[in-house]
């Protein structure tokens, strides 16, 4: 049989694309004290979930992010004593798996951290106190020594977010102190802005926040407002506010609902924000249409786990993770072309897990 120079491109270059979209899953258990590691490997539409380790990190991990340069974890706990807060660089091999991790005692727990590779440092907010804390990483990857640290005389401090262009941080403050703060970066500098508050609208209490892949606006979840919002990221790096777009069109009721983590696909079309229901009776994945002036228009709510705590794309965009935290599982859900989230594959681990990620396999 004879196939044409054209077509066996297409063939080998569809089995490259195969072999992409298979992922690595990172999820810190609360409660086993240990990193969960799985393997989503997709054969087309076919997605299977594997445990490949539980690598034992020996205290309550709750935060993790990864470096987007070196084969590195970080994670850590949320709370703790002043200056013993526990964390670890875990160091990965050459295919994703962690080999060695290296403890630390830091001065904060966090609820969201943040690596700027380039000027070599993480970043972490602090939800029990209200500290923002910036730790120098040495060449190997490794937390050091705090290079920053601020308190706006708030608590509730829920994540950290740099901009694409490595410019500006926001840190978004939940509950009665609904903030958002933003502030210049050069380098290992921090300067808050002025107004350091963007000044979110009364209500909302921005938790989560995520870019647009333009860089000129920013998306937060609404722990306060079920819903998401909408800023303008403007050339001094001030967020304006532009939309809030609420995740249901009339509220079931005063009180119970909110909105946990967001993510943004990676070709900026959809906006997806995790909607916890104190009743567990709407516990789901808003789902949100990007329209050509980078505002949301509501798409419709997908049931989850109870409760849709974390969530995470996979490198590709194809695919959300979410972390059914009381529920104790994990739902992956292919991305459709409308936006519209169906569910590819589903795995019990038992814990409460609050917060994951993924990274290709090399």
């Amino acid at each position: 049989m004879n196939f044409s120079l054209p077509f066996l491109l297409l063939f080998v270059g569809s089995l490259l694309l195969t072999a992409r979209e298979s992922f690595l899953i990172y999820a810190p258990s609360r409660s086993a004290e240990v990193l969960r590691v799985l393997e989503a490997k997709v054969e087309g539409e076919v997605l299977k979930l594997n445990s490949v380790v539980d690598y034992p990190l020996g205290f309550s991990a709750t935060t993790i992010t990864a470096h987007p340069k070196k084969n590195l974890l970080y994670v850590t706990t949320n709370g703790g004593p002043e200056g013993e807060c526990p964390a670890a660089t875990v160091f990965l091999d050459e295919k994703g798996i962690p080999q060695k991790h290296q403890s630390h005692l830091l001065k904060n727990g966090y609820a969201g951290l943040a690596v700027n590779a380039d000027a070599g440092w993480i970043a972490g907010a602090s939800y029990r106190t209200g500290w923002l804390d910036l730790y120098e990483l040495d060449e190997t990857g490794r937390i050091g020594r705090v290079l920053v640290s601020r308190n706006e005389e708030r608590k509730n401090a829920h994540y950290v977010l740099i901009s694409p262009d490595q410019k500006n941080l926001y840190v978004p403050y939940v509950k009665d102190f609904n903030a958002l703060m933003q502030y210049g970066l050069n380098g290992k500098t921090l300067t808050p802005l002025d107004p350091v508050n963007a000044k979110p609208p009364e209500g909302t209490g921005p938790r989560h926040l995520a870019n647009h892949p333009a860089g000129k606006f920013v998306y937060a979840s609404n722990e306060q407002r079920a819903g998401a919002s909408v800023y303008q990221r403007l050339p001094n790096g001030q967020l304006k506010h532009v939309q809030t777009c609420d995740a249901f069109e009339k509220f079931p009721r005063a009180s119970g609902l909110s909105s946990s983590d967001i993510q943004c696909t990676p070709d900026g079309r959809f906006v997806f924000v995790g909607i916890r229901d104190r009743e567990k009776e709407h516990d789901a994945i808003a789902r949100f249409k990007v329209n050509e002036d980078k505002t949301l228009s509501f798409l419709g709510r997908t049931p989850a786990d109870a409760v849709p705590w974390g969530l995470a794309l996979s490198p590709d965009g194809r695919h959300l993770l979410a972390s059914g935290t009381i529920a104790g599982t994990l739902q992956v859900f292919l991305v459709g072309k409308e936006g519209e989230l169906t569910l590819a594959a589903k795995h019990k681990w038992g814990d409460k897990v609050t917060d994951l990620v993924t990274r290709s396999i090399p």
